[in-house]
C-alpha cells in the first residue's frame, strides 16, 4: 500500500504533483465524510488517525468537477476542452478510474481555469464598475456570433494584453474563456476600440 503524509507543508521545489496531491487530499479532509476503508485500499493516507483512501480524493474531485461543470465553462468540443471534458464526463460516470496523479492534474486543470482565469476576469470587470453577470455565471459561447466582425476585431484587441497567466505544466492549454468574457464586456458596455485599449491599458 501506497501512503501519503498530509501533515507535511507543500513544496513545490520538490514536484508540483506533490503540492497538488496534497492540496486534494486536505481539500478531501474538508468536502467528504472521512470512514475508515477496509485495509489494502488503494492509496490511503492517514490524516489525524482517519484513513483517507483514492475513493475519498476521487469523491473529493467529482465534487470540484461539478461545480466546474455549474460555471458556463464552454462546449465540450472546443479545441481546449476536449481532453478535460471528456475525462470529467468518464470519472462522472463511473467509466473510468483515474489514479492518484490523475486526479491531481485534474484538479490543477479546473482550478486554472476557475481560480484564475475566471476569477481575475470577474475581478476586471468589477474594476471596470460594470454591472454584468460574473464570468463564471456567464455563457460566453452563447453571447459571441462568430460572423460579426466587430466581435472578433475586439477579441484581437483583448489578446494582445497580457491579462491571464499562462498555465503551467499541470494546468494545461490556455483557457480562453476569460478573454471571451472580457471581449463581451467590452461589447456591451459600448466602447469602441479606442475606448477599450484605454480601459485594457488600466489593467496592466
Amino acid at each position: 500500500m501506497e501512503g501519503y503524509n498530509a501533515d507535511e507543508v507543500d513544496d513545490y521545489n520538490k514536484s508540483p504533483t506533490y503540492a497538488g496531491l496534497m492540496k486534494v487530499i486536505q481539500d478531501a479532509v474538508h468536502d467528504v465524510d472521512p470512514r475508515p476503508e477496509p485495509p489494502g485500499g488503494e492509496h490511503q493516507s492517514d490524516l489525524g488517525g482517519k484513513v483517507f483512501s483514492h475513493y475519498h480524493l476521487k469523491l473529493a474531485v467529482k465534487k470540484k468537477v461539478q461545480r466546474y461543470l455549474d460555471s458556463e465553462p464552454g462546449i465540450d468540443s472546443a479545441a481546449g476542452n476536449i481532453g478535460l471534458h471528456g475525462a470529467i464526463s468518464r470519472l462522472l460516470k463511473d467509466t473510468s478510474d483515474p489514479d492518484v496523479e490523475d486526479l491531481v492534474e485534474m484538479r490543477e486543470l479546473i482550478d486554472y481555469r476557475m481560480d484564475q482565469i475566471m476569477v481575475t476576469a470577474t475581478r476586471y470587470k468589477n474594476e471596470w464598475g460594470l454591472d454584468l453577470r460574473d464570468c463564471h455565471l456567464t455563457d460566453v459561447n452563447g453571447y459571441f456570433n462568430k460572423g460579426l466582425q466587430n466581435q472578433a476585431n475586439m477579441f484581437r484587441l483583448v489578446c494582445k494584453y497580457p491579462l491571464f497567466d499562462e498555465p503551467t505544466d499541470l494546468q494545461g492549454r490556455p483557457y480562453v474563456k476569460g478573454k471571451h468574457y472580457i471581449t463581451s464586456c467590452i461589447l456591451k458596455a459600448g466602447w469602441n476600440p479606442d475606448q477599450a485599449a484605454d480601459k485594457l491599458d488600466q489593467l496592466i
